[in-house]
């Protein structure tokens, strides 16, 4: 059984990836609802078990490195805001998360970074400090 905070962030895609492992193996996956906490039961053959609980363990990591990246990012936009230049002409700020992705990429050293909003793609070039949309 796994207990982590994660686990209760594991989405229908995550779980579905656990199961392609797990039905070949005969190991049978639940997760089960505590009130206080989520749980993954991987029940079977210890060597199918342990196969499964590396791949649940891989995901878990996964997400929680996302949720350190997300909380680093929110951080960091509570000290420096980014902007655009808006349809009407006047400078608009880049929500939270997105200025957090920006500033993470500029400081990391990266030439330039993407992120997506509202369904669009756009780039920003640290070099040149242009916004580029990249539709």
């Amino acid at each position: 059984t796994i207990v982590k905070d994660t686990v209760k962030k594991l989405t229908d895609e995550d779980m579905s990836e656990i199961y392609q492992v797990a039905e070949p193996l005969k190991v049978k996956v639940e997760q089960i609802d505590t009130g206080r906490v989520k749980q993954l039961r991987i029940q079977g053959i210890t060597q199918s078990v342990m196969q499964v609980l590396s791949i649940a363990n891989s995901i878990l990591d996964r997400i929680s490195a996302e949720e350190g990246r997300k909380r680093e990012a929110m951080l960091l936009a509570k000290n420096v805001k980014w902007m655009f230049l808006n349809e009407t002409g006047d400078f608009e700020a880049y929500d939270d998360e997105i200025c957090g992705i920006i500033e993470q990429a500029r400081n990391s050293g990266n030439p330039q970074v993407d992120f997506k909003i509202e369904g669009g793609t756009y780039r920003i070039d640290f070099k040149r400090m242009i916004e580029m949309d990249r539709r």
